[in-house]
């Protein structure tokens, strides 16, 4: 239906689509859906009782209308927060989604999740969230990203075909090493680094290991038909990269 989902740089949405919905929310990834888009990612944080839910931030502040760490709240209690109505008034009444009810809306749209995974992430949590991913049908077919990279070594040491991405903020040799380290031989380890990091040295860095390239976050059309051609993912708010990159060549 969609020329650019076989386009071969991936075009991943940010916690939805947060242009016009609550980020983090079913709403969101309903509208990421019907924009187009395939790929999109998330948040898992987990609650006090130890339920995975999708919150970006370690407080429920900016996102709903309560206040405290989700990490000392239950998940009964985040449950009867508000999580729409800060964005407008169409989403009164939003509650914060489990990671489970994500995976089996992302399992009945066909859309293919990127799992960013916060501080504090364990073994333990890395089995649950595993064991809610292949109940649902999704082995294979989910990304796991994050900063930290003992996080990603935990998903690797369960499943040594997963597929990695190692966050950085400044692109360092150091960060390369990282990602090497995450390799099993069965696995694709890529780097996802801020937009802004991406020149010549760094992504000669990467093609020198071999090592795919991904950035976060952009929401302009330039920026996206200016980024050097090495970088195959892009995750922006509301731009979906294939299309923008078709539609430049085009019109040109």
């Amino acid at each position: 239906m969609y020329c650019w989902h076989n386009h071969p740089v991936r075009a991943v949405n940010h916690r939805g689509f947060n242009k016009e919905a609550p980020e983090n929310t079913i709403s969101a990834y309903r509208l990421s859906k019907e924009k187009g888009f395939l790929f999109v990612e998330c948040d898992v944080s987990f609650t006090l009782d130890n339920v995975p839910v999708l919150l970006h931030d370690d407080t429920v502040n900016r996102t709903s209308n309560g206040k405290g760490k989700v990490s000392e709240m239950t998940f009964e209690a985040l449950r009867r927060l508000d999580f729409g109505s800060w964005v407008s008034e169409k989403y009164i009444g939003e509650t914060i989604p489990t990671f489970e009810e994500f995976i089996s809306f992302c399992r009945n749209a066909g859309l293919y999740p990127y799992i960013e995974l916060k501080e504090g992430f364990t073994q333990e949590r890395a089995e649950m969230l595993m064991r809610l991913v292949r109940r649902y049908g999704m082995y294979g077919k989910v990304t796991w990203i994050s900063f930290f990279a003992d996080s990603l070594t935990y998903i690797k040491n369960m499943d040594d075909t997963a597929r990695l991405g190692f966050l950085t903020e400044k692109l360092t040799e150091k960060d390369v090493a990282t990602a090497k380290a995450l390799r099993t031989g069965k696995n694709e380890v890529f780097i996802d680094t801020k937009y802004t990091k991406v020149n010549k040295k760094t992504v000669k860095m990467c093609m020198d290991e071999e090592i795919p390239l991904e950035v976060w976050t952009i929401d302009t059309e330039e920026e996206i038909v200016a980024l050097d051609p090495y970088v195959n993912g892009i995750t922006s708010d509301n731009l979906i990269a294939g299309k923008v990159l078709c539609e430049n060549i085009l019109n040109s």
